[in-house]
C-alpha cells in the first residue's frame, strides 16, 4: 500500500510540474535571466548592469527630468526597487536627485556629467547586443513579441 500512494503522490507531483514547466511567469522570467545576461555581459566593461543602463537611458531619454514616480512606472519598478538601485548610480556619480522646483516633495532625476560620458560610451556596446539579438529573433518577431509583452503586462496589471 505504501507504494501505491508514494507512486499516486509522485505521479500527481509529476503532472503538476509538467504544467508548472507552461507557466506563463516562469517562462517569461526565464527567457528575461538569459536576455539579461547577454546584455549584462556587453555592458559590464563600462561598469553597468541591465537595469543600470536602463535608468540612464530612461533618464537621459526624458526631456525633462522625471520624478521617481514616473521614473518607477515607465520602467515597471516599485518605486522602492528603483530608489535601491538608484543609490549605486548617485554614489558612482552617474545620477543625482534634484528637488522639484515646484514641489518640494517631488524628487527628480538627472544624470550628471559622467552619467552623461558613461551612457555615451555604453551605447555602442548595447546597440552591438541589440542588434545581435534583433538578427537572432527577426525583426517581425519582435514587433509581435513585443505587441504580446505589452498585452502581457497590461493583463498582469489587471489580475493584480
Amino acid at each position: 500500500m505504501h507504494t501505491s500512494k508514494s507512486s499516486n503522490k509522485n505521479e500527481s507531483t509529476a503532472q503538476a510540474a509538467r504544467e508548472a514547466a507552461e507557466c506563463v511567469c516562469f517562462n517569461v522570467r526565464k527567457a528575461a535571466r538569459l536576455i539579461s545576461q547577454s546584455y549584462d555581459r556587453a555592458l559590464k566593461p563600462h561598469g553597468l548592469n541591465t537595469n543600470q543602463f536602463s535608468i540612464l537611458a530612461l533618464i537621459g531619454a526624458t526631456p525633462d527630468a522625471p520624478s521617481l514616480s514616473e521614473a518607477a512606472k515607465a520602467l515597471g519598478m516599485e518605486r522602492t526597487t528603483l530608489t535601491r538601485n538608484l543609490r549605486h548610480l548617485d554614489k558612482a556619480d552617474l545620477t543625482q536627485t534634484l528637488v522639484d522646483g515646484q514641489d518640494a516633495r517631488t524628487r527628480r532625476l538627472a544624470l550628471t556629467t559622467k552619467g552623461w560620458a558613461v551612457l555615451d560610451a555604453a551605447l555602442p556596446s548595447w546597440r552591438s547586443v541589440q542588434k545581435q539579438t534583433l538578427a537572432e529573433l527577426g525583426s517581425g518577431n519582435w514587433q509581435h513579441l513585443r505587441t504580446n509583452l505589452d498585452h502581457l503586462g497590461q493583463a498582469a496589471a489587471m489580475i493584480g
